[in-house]
């Protein structure tokens, strides 16, 4: 072990790189194995950044959408208060009858007239 040491020690103060150690075809396709590596150093680098910016984005619209969400709910309140509807989902269909024009006595009109026709067919 103290051998490989002292021979890379040697190595590295003689200035000889490991492509001359090899044979050429080796260091010709050691060096672009290299190149390879390299390319894929950048995209990685590039994806990471990538991760970064889409992270903070995520962020920043999740704060957003928090937010809208404070909003709606705020006005949600407010609506169930000048329509008095009190606790959500009571008698909620109703009063969106109500809202919307309908007539909370379209039911009673409609068994009205059935009954009319049935009294007209029996005569």
């Amino acid at each position: 072990m103290a051998e490989v040491i002292s021979d890379l020690g040697d190595l590295i103060a003689s200035n000889i790189s490991i492509a001359d150690l090899l044979p050429e075809e080796v260091a010709n396709s050691l060096g672009s194995l290299i190149w390879i590596f390299k390319a894929v150093g950048v995209v990685v680098f590039i994806y990471i950044i990538f991760l970064i910016v889409k992270s903070i984005l995520g962020i920043r619209r999740n704060f957003m959408i928090k937010k809208t969400y404070k909003i709606v709910k705020g006005i949600d309140e407010k609506l169930d208060k000048v329509l008095h509807r009190g606790s959500r989902g009571v008698d909620r269909k109703e009063e969106h009858k109500v809202v919307k024009g309908e007539d909370k006595n379209k039911e009673k009109k409609s068994e009205d007239k059935k009954r009319k026709k049935e009294d007209e067919g029996k005569k």
